[in-house]
């Protein structure tokens, strides 16, 4: 009797008595036996195409899947590090396959930037925020770097994880849009589409929405990132089909933009068309497109509108009453909180008062500041503390955490990242253009964020290493020496 002869029998009961333990769980647990069966099918497919790793953490991590599961279903955080930890499986792949790891340039100054972190919360007065920040930094920026830069090995998967992106942002604003049209504010789509607490409370009667991160303004800093990746995947795509979907992708991430009201991120825009005319990376017939959707998008939307044109009217203390006033209120209030922040590093110059503690520091430093001093929490649950404000800006507010160590270690990583995008475009412009593209996609999206943070704390950080994770990956494409080992690119 052949083994053949043996096997076949085995396999065929082995099948029947799992068939069988199927039909009785699924019978007895429904919800638990589905569940167990879509988990054994998602392992075997991420073991027969790991690759699918890599693209479904960065689609769940730009959606903020890991804090959805924590804040609205009290999944704990150490079962949501399950996500990122898919990334191992890729990389376990690549290694088999006789592959290196990769440590690229800019993953040693995350590593300078760990030791700041260190050396800044062993002096801080609030230790416990400092190790809270130091936990978050080791998992949400060294480990995901590490593995998403060793994970990408080729152009065309450089290519698929940025589209997972641009679907993950899509998906969020088209979230945002359906809740707008439908007025669901009081739903929170499964907590991936959210309203602004100030409408709960009655305070305004159109609500900014905030996905799924909690903040308008940090949500539409994180969807700005999508819209100079998506236009560079709709500009090379391999198919006009391809390129629709992109484009459509890219119109849905804007709208969501639009459905935050968030001034800065018009701003920071305007910024990234400046820098791209600068640079000679795009042609007047595209800004001229791009200009009229962002106009038509405003003038459809008269609450937006009247935020933009605030931008204009604010004219200081000589503000007249009403909107224009709490705008000049708003706008005062955040110099008073600049300024208390430059203080705090003016008084901590080398490691500032430590990771996450200017809050705690606010109220002394805005207090030698004067001005628009918030003194209370005006409403939500905390209505009547006193508050904790950040400084609305990541550059000043990470000089007053972390001092001018924290800072140079931050800005030259950010340097020599842009450096090399810059120089991955023009070496493939002409013999790889896609690659070109998304590298100078990755170059934009880092502006625009950057851009969008002059007027925002450096929060919800996974985001930032997430970018920068996938910029270094897309920087690793086409540099001097590379060219017989280059691989693949996707045409």
């Amino acid at each position: 009797m052949t083994s053949r002869t043996l096997w076949s029998p085995g396999l065929a009961g082995a099948g029947a008595l799992l068939a069988i333990a199927t039909g009785v769980a699924v019978a007895q647990q429904p919800v638990l036996a589905l569940l167990g069966i879509g988990l054994l099918f998602a392992v075997a497919s991420l073991l027969a195409w790991p690759e699918i790793a890599t693209l479904g953490v960065v689609f769940l991590m730009f959606a903020n899947v890991p804090s959805v599961l924590t804040t609205e279903y009290g999944i704990p955080q150490s079962a949501a590090v399950v996500i990122p930890l898919l990334l191992t499986i890729p990389i376990a792949a690549s290694l088999l396959r006789g592959e290196p790891l990769v440590i690229v340039p800019t993953f040693l100054l995350l590593i300078v930037f760990l030791i700041v972190l260190l050396a800044s919360t062993a002096q801080s007065a609030y230790l416990e925020i400092g190790l809270e920040k130091l936990r978050s930094f080791a998992v949400e920026g060294i480990f995901m770097f590490f593995c998403l830069t060793n994970a990408i090995r080729t152009t065309q998967q450089l290519r698929r994880v940025t589209c997972a992106l641009l679907a993950s942002a899509a998906l969020l604003g088209a979230l945002a849009l359906f809740q707008t049209f439908t007025k669901t504010y009081y739903s929170t789509f499964f907590g991936f589409s959210r309203s602004a607490s100030d409408f709960y409370y009655g305070y305004v009667t159109q609500p900014r929405l905030q996905g799924p991160i909690g903040d308008p303004n940090y949500f539409a800093q994180v969807m700005l990132i999508a819209i100079p990746l998506g236009m560079a995947v709709a500009s090379t795509a391999p198919s006009n089909g391809r390129r629709w979907i992109a484009m459509a992708a890219t119109g849905l991430t804007m709208g969501g933009i639009v459905m935050t009201y968030s001034r800065g991120a018009i701003v920071a825009l305007t910024l990234m068309v400046v820098v791209m005319v600068a640079l000679r990376q795009v042609r007047a017939r595209q800004i001229a497109l791009l200009v009229l959707a962002l106009v038509a998008i405003i003038a459809a939307v008269p609450s937006y509108r009247e935020r933009i044109l605030s931008l204009v009217s604010i004219g200081g203390t000589a503000a007249g009453g009403g909107a224009h006033a709490t705008e000049d209120q708003s706008v005062r209030a955040r110099s008073t909180e600049l300024f208390a922040a430059l203080l705090a590093y003016v008084d901590h110059p080398v490691l500032g008062v430590g990771p996450g503690a200017f809050p705690k520091n606010y109220q002394r430093y805005a207090n030698q500041v004067g001005g628009e001093v918030h003194d209370t929490v005006k409403f939500g649950p905390l209505k009547g503390s006193t508050p904790e404000r950040q400084a609305h800006n990541m550059f000043v507010s990470i000089a007053a955490e972390l001092g001018t160590l924290g800072l140079a270690a931050l800005l030259w990583l950010l340097f020599l990242t842009a450096r090399s995008l810059l120089r991955v475009r023009r070496r493939l412009l002409d013999s790889d253009p896609a690659t070109a593209a998304i590298a100078n996609g990755y170059f934009l999206a880092i502006t625009v964020f950057l851009a969008a943070g002059v007027f925002l704390t450096l929060a919800f950080e996974r985001y930032f290493w997430m970018l920068l994770a996938l910029a270094a990956a897309a920087a690793r494409f086409g540099q001097p020496g590379d060219d017989a080992a280059s691989p693949p690119t996707m045409r």
